[in-house]
């Protein structure tokens, strides 16, 4: 186990997207197959995204640049000087297109806390997968292409969601 934490950067007035260029540089090393961020609670730069393309898509829409960025800033505020902004526990993923509807709904199936479902929140985590080619006439343009997977994370320990979706992923989604 490795930890690089983003205090010292902070403390050293140091840029986010340098402390996203060097856990870019320490997550490299492992060669991952996939870079899964449930319960990260920073919002990463293009520093760290750019180097793992169709690995990690960030949709959360307090990233500048996601789709509905402006909105989320309305409802929920800009980061203060620290970074720092009201959240919500609601995000989506892309899972690349090169997995089949039947390899997603296998990923959501073999999540154990995670709960097929939808809401705004609530205290139990839900996932529901999202086929938008059956849903729309044309590819947003904005979106990668695949299966967008909405995740609304509940109010359980986060590393036990970390591990439910470390194992669903080995389980359904083969590197």
């Amino acid at each position: 186990t490795r930890v690089h934490t983003l205090k010292p950067y902070r403390d050293a007035a140091r840029d986010r997207r340098e402390y996203d260029a060097d856990l870019a540089a320490l997550v490299k090393e492992y060669k991952p197959d996939w870079v899964v961020l449930a319960g990260w609670m920073h919002i990463l730069s293009s520093e760290f995204l750019d180097r793992f393309p169709y690995r990690v898509i960030n949709l959360h829409p307090a990233l500048p640049g996601s789709p509905g960025h402006a909105h989320w800033q309305q409802l929920c505020g800009a980061a203060d000087a620290a970074g720092q902004g009201a959240a919500a526990g609601l995000f989506s993923v892309v899972i690349h297109e090169r997995y089949s509807q039947a390899q997603v709904d296998a990923f959501c199936n073999a999540l154990r806390l995670f709960r097929l479902g939808y809401s705004w929140g609530g205290p139990i985590s839900l996932v529901v997968p999202y086929d938008l080619r059956g849903m729309r006439q044309r590819w947003p343009a904005h979106l990668a292409r695949g299966t967008v997977v909405r995740f609304s994370t509940g109010l359980e320990d986060a590393r036990d969601l970390q591990a439910d979706l470390a194992q669903a992923v080995a389980a359904a989604l083969p590197g």
